[in-house]
């Protein structure tokens, strides 16, 4: 049993799964541009979260979507002059890439709400039957009023709030909520030329054009639905995502049948640059790769995301990337250094180790209060020269959550001949270089040749040998 934050009820809460298989649905990225590095923090967290999930036992079948149809998708394509799908299919490559760098790989499913129009027909037409949407000028709206307590997932003050008749952009202001659009007109779409495949849409009970598309907030709803039931167990996003998104999700499917979307709300916040807000108008917007241009890697960007609490803010700042290297380092020293024999047993310091580790774990996903507890335990074993294969199994262990390169591969050491005296900074990198080579990971073994050498060291590959040496 562990407790995690309920956005819905503002709790802290025991969590109690549906079946032995844990449904859990994340907001993924809106194909439109590269992730920036305030989305790449939430991806780290909901990594983090299925992967400690699956640490505590549970099975776990996990959606994360990708928004490849909106207004800002929309705008983009026309903007390039670019079918729908050829202009999300880059970003989209981009986005992935970006996940395998980050080594996030715990999500299962990633649909495209582009595969799910037939069925989001499906559901415009339940919510029009039973009374809870209406046509004007060829688009569906769902009427907000018609659904009782709509507003109180995202605490709304609805004595203040100025309500306006209908709202036909995908976001919108939290102070002037209306009714949401289901279906949306658009003379310049047609679904057919893009190549999406609309399904049948014959019998239904209200007249609209064929040239239109979904409403953001219906895509959720639909693939959700498709992919893990209604209710599921967890739905995850951004702060920014409450309202109104998660708001209309849960207005409009629990409308259509009557049941929770989902029994619990897990909500990351935001990531600042220097204490302020990201922005490209500051210069202060970044991507993965820019980050790597200017020497960091992204096992130190995933390390930093993982030092603050999901619920909490994240101030990305040279000095914390900075730190976030250091404390990189120092870990994966141990990891090496944990290939030596231990002086004496350690069986039960790890054993002890990994209990602080999970139950940092189980209070709500508290990744930095686990990383307290590495720390702590790397101090002591240096103390006390706790190395050796107990050690090597407690970094696998947490390794399994934090995925940060702590398993250090020593196959074909032998081979490595070390002229004069090598750091064990410079022996890892060398390490981790033959590993991406074995692994045909080229981009990433030639990355590291590149930071040995600025460090000062020469790698001669000869043929069966690697020889380094100071230049």
């Amino acid at each position: 049993m562990f407790k995690l934050y309920n956005t819905q009820t503002r709790k802290l809460q025991d969590f109690k799964p549906i079946s032995e298989k844990v449904g859990l649905y994340a907001c993924g990225p809106t194909l439109y541009n590269a992730p920036h590095i305030g989305n790449l923090r939430y991806f780290v967290a909901v990594d983090a979260v299925v992967k400690s999930l699956r640490l505590f036992g549970y099975k776990v079948n996990c959606v994360m979507n990708l928004t490849d149809i909106d207004d800002k998708t929309l705008k983009g394509a026309r903007e390039q002059g670019a079918k729908l799908k050829d202009y999300t299919k880059q970003f989209g490559e981009i986005f992935f890439e970006d996940l395998k760098k980050l080594r996030i790989d715990s999500i299962d499913k990633f649909p495209r709400a582009t595969d799910y129009f037939a069925q989001m027909r499906e559901l415009v037409a339940i919510l029009y039957k039973g009374g809870f949407a209406y046509v004007a000028d060829g688009s569906v709206y769902f009427a907000i009023g018609k659904f009782n307590g709509y507003g109180d997932f995202a605490h709304l003050d609805k004595e203040g709030l100025k309500v306006s008749a209908r709202v036909d952009n995908d976001e919108y202001s939290k102070d002037n909520p209306g009714d949401f659009v289901l279906w949306k007109a658009d003379p310049h779409f047609d679904a057919g030329e893009e190549g999406i495949n609309t399904g049948n849409f014959s019998g239904e009970e209200y007249e609209i054009t064929e040239k239109g598309r979904p409403g953001w907030h219906l895509e959720c709803s639909v693939m959700s639905r498709e992919l893990l039931g209604q209710p599921f167990d967890i739905h995850l996003g951004g702060v920014d995502l409450i309202f109104p998104h998660h708001q209309n999700e849960i207005a409009q499917s629990e409308a259509a049948f009557g049941k929770k979307l989902a029994n619990y709300w897990l909500h990351c916040e935001h990531l600042l640059v220097d204490g302020k807000k990201m922005s490209k108008s500051l210069g202060n917007f970044y991507t993965l790769s820019d980050l790597e241009q200017k020497g960091a890697s992204p096992d130190e960007f995933r390390f930093l995301a993982l030092s603050s609490h999901y619920r909490n803010k994240l101030d990305f700042t040279q000095n914390s990337l900075l730190q976030a290297k250091e404390s990189l380092k120092r870990l994966r020293e141990f990891a090496f250094k944990s290939a030596e024999q231990s002086k004496q047993d350690s069986d039960k310091f790890f054993a002890t180790a990994k209990d602080n580790f999970i139950k940092a774990l189980e209070d709500d996903f508290n990744v930095p209060k686990a990383l307290e507890s590495v720390f702590s335990t790397v101090t002591e074993a240096y103390k006390n020269s706790y190395f050796g294969s107990p050690a090597q199994e407690y970094l696998s262990y947490i390794d399994q959550v934090l995925s940060i390169g702590l398993k250090v591969n020593t196959k074909g050491e032998e081979n490595i001949i070390y002229e004069g005296e090598i750091s064990q900074e410079i022996k890892r990198m060398v390490l981790e270089r033959e590993k991406a080579r074995q692994n045909s990971d080229y981009g990433l073994a030639d990355r590291l040749r590149s930071k040995v050498n600025d460090l000062g060291y020469d790698i001669k590959d000869e043929k069966n040998k690697i020889r380094i040496s100071k230049k």
